[in-house]
């Protein structure tokens, strides 16, 4: 979360972009409680005033989901609109966020970002390849995920919520900005993004 990219933490990156959207009004931002000074500081934006009142660090608590945590912290009604955000998807664009949230506000109960899968992806069984996936019903899912408060209040607690909702999930196209940095490269690639933008 507090990786820097291009002398910035993931954590500031990704929030901007949420707010940056104009359709995000709160972000709750959960963490152990040894960071929750150091997340506070992420967000002590350097070119204006402090979006402090557009976000909430919280301590994460035993025993109950970060999900979960943030999710009670922000006190929503059933017809909110709740976004669920990985801040290693730190470039993730404010028009994906604008998408995602426009889908829910259409009828869909729960939305989130997919982009085609261009690797060649095998099964494995016993150190052995057994079987090619066709990749024309394999999508890579990003984040931010679109939930109605209703949706999400359901499966806050689901170790896989987008799965506990099946059906109800709708799909719009992600965008290959909001990869998830993980490692040096991703982090090179990430800083190779923001030099062309």
């Amino acid at each position: 979360m507090l990786t820097l990219v291009k002398g910035e933490p993931l954590l500031t990156r990704a929030v901007r972009g949420l707010i940056d959207s104009q359709c995000v009004d709160l972000v709750i931002v959960t963490a152990p409680a040894r960071r929750v000074a150091s997340y506070e500081n992420a967000l002590l934006f350097p070119e204006g005033p402090s979006l402090k009142h557009h976000c909430r660090v919280v301590e994460d608590r035993p025993g109950v989901s970060p999900l979960r945590r943030a999710f009670d912290a922000a006190e929503l009604s059933a017809e909110q609109i709740v976004l669920v955000h990985d801040a290693l998807r730190a470039l993730a664009p404010p028009a994906l966020v604008e998408s995602v949230v426009e889908a829910v506000r259409a009828g869909a109960r729960a939305v989130v970002p997919v982009v085609p899968v261009t690797d060649t992806v095998k099964i494995v069984e016993g150190g052995v390849l057994t079987t090619t996936e066709d990749r024309a019903f394999l999508r890579a899912v990003q984040s931010p995920q679109g939930y109605t408060a209703e949706a999400l209040r359901e499966v806050a607690d689901s170790p896989d919520p987008l799965a506990a909702l099946g059906a109800a999930v709708h799909l719009v196209d992600g965008h290959p900005n909001a990869l998830e940095i993980t490692s040096a490269f991703d982090l090179a690639v990430a800083e190779s993004l923001l030099e062309s933008l």
